[in-house]
């Protein structure tokens, strides 16, 4: 009788986070837990078990390292609405995309949504102006698929931005609702709706 010997597979090894990584996802939690002007040095090396004088063998400075959070969170962000947005589509199926990706990516990443919108003034100015200009490619990015929409409706520039920036400041806050996963099919549709009734609204004359 021949006995069939199991294949033998080579342990695979789990690859350890770099101390780089590890202080970002500590000075994440703590950064949103405690505030970034909160959370000193020491803090953050006592909970990687590190001296403070050796953070800065893996960040320039505490501001730098809250930068790189935010510039991340906003990049990746960016990304998935363009890689997300079915853009053969109508700009109906458009905006409802572009809205459930925001939804779903905010509450899939709620830690750096949080930093994202409570720190930046911690920020320089150079390092404001550098996540403006991502900010401001999401929104271009929205304001291309509502113009899709109906371009009889879009030629007000002034409502056009001020829908935009409606839906985009909703998008921004929503996390903070603490809505439960079953509504949230539910308010893509009401901003998708919202878009929608903002542009085609015409004042009625008395």
């Amino acid at each position: 009788m021949l006995y069939r010997h199991e294949e033998y597979t080579k342990p695979q090894l789990v690859k350890q986070p770099c101390a780089h990584e590890r202080l970002r996802r500590v000075a994440l939690q703590l950064f949103v837990e405690q505030g970034f002007q909160s959370v000193s040095l020491r803090q953050l090396a006592n909970a990687l078990g590190m001296q403070a004088g050796s953070l800065y063998n893996h960040m320039d400075s505490k501001q730098a390292l809250l930068f790189e959070l935010i510039e991340e969170h906003e990049s990746d962000l960016l990304d998935t609405l363009r890689a997300e947005d079915p853009s053969n589509a109508s700009g109906l199926q458009r905006l409802r995309q572009y809205i459930h990706s925001h939804v779903h990516f905010s509450l899939a990443n709620h830690g750096r949504q949080v930093l994202s919108r409570l720190e930046l003034r911690q920020l320089t100015n150079e390092q404001k102006n550098a996540i403006m200009v991502i900010r401001l490619a999401q929104i271009e990015h929205m304001r291309g698929i509502i113009k899709q929409i109906s371009s009889k409706y879009v030629r007000d520039e002034g409502k056009l931005t001020l829908v935009v920036r409606s839906v985009m400041a909703i998008l921004d806050d929503y996390p903070e609702w603490r809505l439960p996963s079953r509504r949230l099919d539910a308010l893509v549709e009401f901003l998708t709706q919202l878009a929608v009734v903002g542009i085609t609204y015409q004042k009625f004359q008395k």
